[in-house]
Formats: C-alpha cells, sequence, structure tokens
C-alpha cells in the first residue's frame, strides 16, 4: 500500500469551506446517478446478444482447450488426473544439485479402463500420491531422490454433478501392513472471457496419516498461439502434521515447434509453522522435448532456489527427465 504525504503548506490549503464545497458537490453528483438509475434502469443493463454470447463461448474453448494441450505435452498432473483412456506413464530421473553427483530416481503411474464399466470405473496405480500437487513447480524434483516410493492401487470412478468432475477412489498403499485410504477429486472449470479459471479440491483419508485436504485455482490466458500464461495458488492440509502449506506460481508456457515447448516459472511458498512465513522462492526453465514418435520425452529443468533453511541463499540444480507414454491418446 502506498501513502502519498503531502507538505505542510499544501496541508493548510484544504480549509473547512473548501471540504463543504467538494462534499456538496460530490453528494449532488451521486444523487443525479441516483435518478438516472430510478428513471431509466434498463438503460444499464446489456440485453442477450447471440453475437457477444458465441464470441465469448469460442474465447473461453480455444483458451480451455490451449491450457489441456499444453498439460498434456509436460505430462503435468492435471493431464494424468482428468485422463479417462488406459495409459501409463514411466519416469527416469537425473538430477544434482551445485556441486554434487548426479543420482537417478523412478517413479510409475498407470490407469486402466475396467471393461465393462462404459470407462466409468478404472485401476489406478501411482507412487506417492499422498503428496501434495506432485508436479508443482515448488516441489523440490531432487528431495526424493534415494528414497523408496510408496505405491497405491485403488479403484477410481468417474461422475459429473452440478458441472464438477468427480473422481472417488479408494484402494490401499502398497506396504505392510496394507494402509488402505480413500479419496475424493473434484474438479470444475469456469469460462471468463478471456480467461479460465480450473478449480480442483482433493479430500483423502489414509488409515496412518489420517485426513489430507487439498485445494487449487488456476487461471489461464492465452496470450497468442504460441504462448499461455498461468498463476496458480495452492493450499494443502494435513492432520498428521497439523500444517498447511501454500504457493503461488506464475508461468508462461510457450511452443517453439511442434516438438518442442519452454515453461518459465517463478513462485513462492510459505507454511504456518509455527506462523505464516515465506519458506522458498525460486526460477524455473523448464525445456520439453517429444524425442520419439508420439511417446517420449526429454526434460532439463534449471532450477534456482532460495530455501529458507538455507537462511534463503541460492542453491542451483539440474533435473533431466526421460518420460515414456503409452496408451491410445500416444499412439
Amino acid at each position: 500500500m502506498s501513502v502519498i504525504c503531502c507538505p505542510a503548506g499544501r496541508a493548510a490549503m484544504a480549509s473547512p469551506t473548501l471540504l463543504r464545497w467538494i462534499g456538496t458537490h460530490l453528494l449532488l453528483f451521486l444523487l443525479q446517478i441516483s435518478a438516472v438509475g430510478a428513471t431509466d434502469e434498463s438503460a444499464l443493463i446489456l440485453t442477450p446478444s447471440e453475437p457477444i454470447d458465441a464470441t465469448h463461448t469460442k474465447v473461453s474453448d480455444i483458451v480451455e482447450d490451449m491450457a489441456r494441450r499444453v498439460d498434456r505435452f509436460f505430462g503435468n498432473d492435471r493431464a494424468f488426473e482428468e485422463q479417462n483412456d488406459t495409459a501409463l506413464q514411466i519416469r527416469f530421473d537425473f538430477g544434482s544439485d551445485e556441486g554434487e553427483l548426479a543420482r537417478l530416481n523412478s517413479s510409475v503411474r498407470a490407469k486402466v479402463a475396467l471393461p465393462g464399466t462404459e470407462e466409468r470405473l478404472r485401476l489406478v496405480l501411482e507412487s506417492d500420491p499422498d503428496l501434495p500437487a506432485r508436479d508443482a513447480p515448488l516441489d523440490d524434483p531432487l528431495r526424493s531422490f534415494g528414497e523408496s516410493s510408496d505405491y497405491t492401487l485403488g479403484l477410481e470412478g468417474r461422475a459429473q454433478a452440478s458441472g464438477w468432475q468427480l473422481r472417488p477412489s479408494l484402494g490401499v498403499r502398497a506396504k505392510w501392513p496394507l494402509d488402505p485410504y480413500a479419496r475424493l477429486l473434484a474438479i470444475r472449470y469456469i469460462d471468463l472471457g478471456d480467461w479460465v479459471s480450473r478449480v480442483s479440491g482433493t479430500a483423502s483419508w489414509f488409515s496412518t496419516d489420517g485426513v489430507g485436504l487439498d485445494g487449487t485455482v488456476d487461471f489461464d490466458r492465452r496470450v497468442n498461439d504460441d504462448i499461455l500464461f498461468r498463476s496458480a495458488s495452492s493450499l494443502a492440509w494435513r492432520h498428521d502434521t497439523s500444517q498447511t502449506n501454500a504457493a503461488q506460481v506464475l508461468s508462461l508456457f510457450q511452443r517453439l515447434a511442434s516438438q518442442a515447448s519452454l515453461a518459465y516459472e517463478i513462485g513462492a511458498g510459505a507454511d504456518n509453522d509455527p506462523q505464516w512465513e515465506i519458506n522458498n522462492y525460486f526460477a524455473r526453465l523448464r525445456y520439453r522435448r517429444l524425442v520419439y514418435k508420439t511417446w517420449a520425452y526429454v526434460d532439463v529443468q534449471p532450477t534456482i532456489a532460495w530455501p529458507e533453511d538455507n537462511d534463503f541463499q541460492e542453491e542451483l540444480s539440474l533435473l533431466v527427465r526421460l518420460e515414456l507414454n503409452f496408451g491410445k491418446a500416444y499412439r
């Protein structure tokens, strides 16, 4: 918030007489507006116009379609969450922090549409499903290197209710003893003219960890045929830690060619442990290229981060990812 200070000489000019004069004329102006509104209220209301509505719908559809294509090309969580066909994704990550040797990590996730269910029920395999926003730029892609991943196997349904896509699921975390879970994902797209908003929320329960709540609101805008801007705000709460994490990320996706794209990302994260404070800033460049037919991709992601646990000193890291996709959408 900006505060404007006036010199003492100018402040003296604001006499009571001048203030009364300004107040009187402002009141008369407001009364005139009220009179116009009372006598001709309909003049202030735009009548429905089919051409205007058609243009609004077309622009909104273009933005939404572009956002979906960007998410599919980058292999983002948004694309996997909305995947209805059978699909398998395998990732091999080679990562290194500044001054350290490269490390290797891998992950798998899959959806299998069950026959005879009209694609309303599918078998889902995921790694680390209880981590909020697994592909979110604020997540350090190297944090899980060297750690064993927990996988879950479950059944996911699909339904619609009042404009919301609903994805209820039941399953178990594949470790001994088995850790059952229940989860409900809700997704909705909202047309805002030149913008499209995607709202998603997840309520989950794991027998060992308890309840978790996640929410994300994205705002997408098409800049031109090759550039999409996105603002993503997210919150995540876990019962077992009683901690809430928040993130704000701004992204610019640029198509370089039919087989290559760039994403420019900046953001900040915060938590309430013990009170609300920012705990990380970051800037990242993601270069992604289709290297074989329609299903093999390579990502190169250099990142600069300023985490609180390093006194906000800069940390450099590099991630190189090989991603293999299988399924109807990648034939």
